[in-house]
């Protein structure tokens, strides 16, 4: 079997580390557009939360009347927890307002679940499991579309992805090392997963106590409980406190927001899937069919020691996650189990190194070293999928929850980054493309509206002030008399697509 040493894990790590980060700069830089769902949406929340970082918001200056509770087009923005949205603001304050610095965070953090998944699997004394898991992270194109916003929810799944497997990580190497800090490290991980996504951040300390209950099941006593409750302190101290300065700075949108969570375990929302077998049924969209071979040899090596040899770590976030999503909660979003996707990888990676030993001990094989690599390129083909990509990625239009049409998203995002240039002070920009005018906020300083007002609020912003433009009357965006016939209005001589 391919060796390395462990003088060289150094570089390991560095090499894991900065080829991931350049794969996903790359794949980042394919898309010179904001995605429709909903990366459009969480980047101008990013933008505006660049100067007003504790107040979320959609609309920054909402001249016409709106619905409250509405994500899509409303001022205050409660949709999402904010950590991943301050992560964004904080790279586009030091890179700029671009898409470069808006996904930069996303690539850092799966740049970084790679060094920690091979990290895994060196404290489980199974070094070669940890870099396959890790080099098939790198490269599932699944990860990489979440990074580069071609799937929905984007940078908010990558970001609770990677809070979580940090949680893991550190309570692995506290279970190695027994050293306190990382127990405070655990609380912190767990609470900063919660800031991204909810409760499931708690995944961590449920299969911690599942694990002290097998552990100590003769003698169970409160002590040993102590280390988890002190890192779950420590996490309610990080994520607590938002909710309560929420629910007092907005106090009925976030009632709202929290009932609206809710309702995700009991009826489908956003017309998710609610399908028993939603999950297994998209597995060969998230992974591959080839990974289960290999997974099915890990189980059956593990049959009998899964609690002494300290898998069931590994095994229970699968378990736990997969459960809960498929037979719990009636929504089932597209990335909800795709936290276990780091634990899954290394189930891979384990039973490709069983099948490796297996093969040694029986078979006298020259070119095993060969084999080897030849095993492991064709599982990282499995997930990269390189036709899948060369289609979508080069071609017209995108995939999966983002249809798009990729040359109009190109030349309206070009007018878009041109209105500060075109339009005077105090103007209000109407008649852009559906929910673009997202987009078009996000690349000027232009309040935009995707639809005109009726006559007697068009007349009222008038009124008040504002100067009007808008863009020209085309199929399906008509305007009407009272707005085509203003000799005030400016229209812009530019056809969106």
């Amino acid at each position: 079997m391919i060796k390395i040493s462990a003088s060289k894990n150094f570089y390991t790590y560095l090499i894991l580390f900065f080829g991931a980060l350049g794969i996903r700069i790359l794949f980042n830089s394919l898309f010179p557009y904001l995605h429709d769902w909903d990366e459009r949406f969480h980047a101008l929340v990013a933008k505006n939360m660049m100067t007003h970082p504790f107040t979320p918001m959609l609309r920054a200056d909402p001249v016409l009347p709106y619905d409250e509770i509405s994500w899509t087009d409303g001022h205050i923005w409660r949709h999402k927890q904010p950590l991943f949205l301050w992560q964004m603001a904080l790279s586009m304050k030091i890179f700029g307002v671009n898409l470069f610095a808006l996904r930069l965070p996303s690539a850092i953090m799966g740049a970084l679940s790679v060094v920690f998944i091979f990290r895994i699997g060196i404290l489980f004394k199974n070094k070669f499991a940890g870099l396959i898991a890790a080099l098939l992270f790198t490269f599932s194109s699944y990860q990489l579309e979440l990074t580069n916003g071609v799937i929905g929810m984007d940078h908010n799944d990558v970001a609770f992805g990677f809070y979580i497997l940090a949680s893991f990580w550190c309570y692995f190497e506290y279970k190695a090392s027994q050293k306190k800090y990382w127990i405070f490290l655990i609380g912190l991980f767990a609470g900063c997963a919660i800031l991204n996504k909810w409760l499931v951040g708690l995944l961590i300390f449920a299969v911690w106590g599942i694990e002290l209950l097998l552990q100590h099941k003769k003698h169970l006593r409160l002590k040993h409980f102590y280390p988890l409750l002190q890192s779950f302190i420590i996490c309610c101290i990080v994520f607590i406190p938002w909710q309560i300065y929420i629910l007092n700075q907005f106090p009925v949108l976030s009632r709202y927001e929290f009932n609206y969570n809710t309702k995700h375990l009991t009826e489908s929302v956003e017309g998710m899937q609610t399908n028993f077998w939603y999950y297994f049924q998209i597995w060969h969209f998230q992974y591959s069919y080839y990974l289960l071979p290999f997974i099915a040899i890990a189980f059956w090596k593990l049959k009998n020691k899964i609690i002494n040899t300290g898998w069931i770590s590994l095994l229970f976030p699968i378990i736990i996650v997969y459960l809960f999503f498929t037979v719990i909660t009636k929504s089932k979003g597209i990335s909800y189990v795709f936290i276990a996707a780091p634990f899954i990888f290394l189930l891979v990676g384990f039973g490709v190194t069983q099948l490796f030993i297996w093969i040694k001990e029986n078979f006298n094989i020259r070119w095993n070293n060969t084999f080897e690599v030849l095993i492991i390129l064709f599982l990282i083909i499995a997930v990269f999928k390189p036709l899948t990509n060369q289609k979508y990625y080069f071609k017209k239009g995108g995939h999966y929850l983002n249809v798009e049409n990729k040359e109009a998203k190109k030349y309206n995002t070009a007018i878009y980054k041109e209105l500060d240039s075109i339009l005077p002070e105090n103007y209000v920009l109407l008649n852009c493309k559906s929910f673009e005018d997202i987009e078009a906020m996000f690349w000027s300083n232009q309040n935009v509206y995707q639809f005109y007002p009726d006559e007697e609020n068009y007349f009222q912003l008038k009124q008040e002030g504002y100067k009007i433009a808008v863009f020209v009357a085309r199929s399906n965006y008509e305007l009407p008399d009272y707005i085509a016939n203003d000799p005030d209005v400016l229209i812009l001589d530019k056809q969106l697509k």
